[in-house]
């Protein structure tokens, strides 16, 4: 059987990796799976509805197992989660990959899934990662935002303003920021194969010259060959991701917001 590319894409929330994990699914030849490992249920819901559709393989008494913990009423998944754990990471991810009719395999992976050896034994089960990064101030803003909206997928949150909160942003970059640059920098001393991918810029240029970047930098880090992109098929990318960089229209106390960032040395130049 051919060996199929398993590629983990690493990340923090609000850092555009829906828009990016949908642009690489649209590849002809790659299986996306989400937070396969969130403390929630809706991607696990996924997961066993593509088992049940046979487009994943997963045996009968794990489904089974799954499925009762996920309609369990009052379950907030993470009795799932360590159940899934307890059968064992690596053993679940090549069960994904087993039956999929794709070369390639790719999931999103967040600082606080799992534990950290659990995180490097997934970047070292893969082969390849991608660090999707973006400034750690943008990243919070959009995440006070969703927090505000109560919705994570798909929002256009433009048009509201938070109260900029030093310690909530703190705690964001703690969790999901900074790790980041520890997991790519154990990357680099791993000598993995990895590259990153730099939201600010990567928004800056066109669809095509997206599909190409990502095209061309799989093929050249993780030998992955991704087939055509259906012309078609770029109609669904909704580009909805904030480059704004006008702070007075996203923060409600920007004096104080203004003043933090000077203290701390944070750009907010427009």
């Amino acid at each position: 059987m051919k060996n199929k590319k398993k590629i983990v894409l690493f990340t923090a929330p609000r850092h555009g990796s829906n828009y990016l994990l949908v642009l690489i699914s649209r590849f002809k030849n790659i299986s996306a799976e989400y937070e396969i490992f969130s403390p929630g249920v809706d991607n696990l819901k996924r997961i066993m509805e593509r088992s049940d559709r046979r487009e994943i393989y997963i045996p009968k008494t794990l489904a089974d197992s799954i499925q009762r913990r996920i309609d369990m009423r009052g379950s907030d998944g993470k009795d799932i989660i360590n159940y899934v754990e307890s059968f064992g990471i690596r053993k679940f991810l090549n069960l994904l990959t087993t039956n999929i009719s794709q070369d390639n395999f790719i999931f999103k992976l967040f600082a606080n899934h799992l534990d950290d050896q659990k995180r490097k034994d997934i970047m070292h089960w893969s082969d390849g990662i991608i660090f999707l990064k973006r400034r750690p101030i943008d990243g919070y803003i959009s995440f006070a935002k969703a927090l505000e909206v109560k919705n994570w997928c798909g929002t256009n949150t433009s048009k509201i303003k938070i109260k900029f909160c030093p310690k909530q942003y703190n705690w964001y970059k703690k969790t999901f920021v900074d790790p980041l640059t520890y997991y790519e920098e154990y990357a680099r001393l791993s000598l993995m194969p990895f590259f990153c991918v730099q939201y600010e810029g990567f928004h800056e240029i066109s669809i095509d010259q997206q599909i190409k970047s990502i095209s061309n930098r799989m093929k050249h880090y993780f030998g992955a060959n991704l087939e055509e992109f259906p012309q078609s098929l770029k109609e669904c990318l909704l580009r909805k991701q904030d480059k704004s960089t006008c702070y007075k229209d996203k923060i409600k106390n920007y004096n104080e917001f203004e003043r933090y960032c000077k203290k701390n040395n944070i750009d907010i130049s427009e």
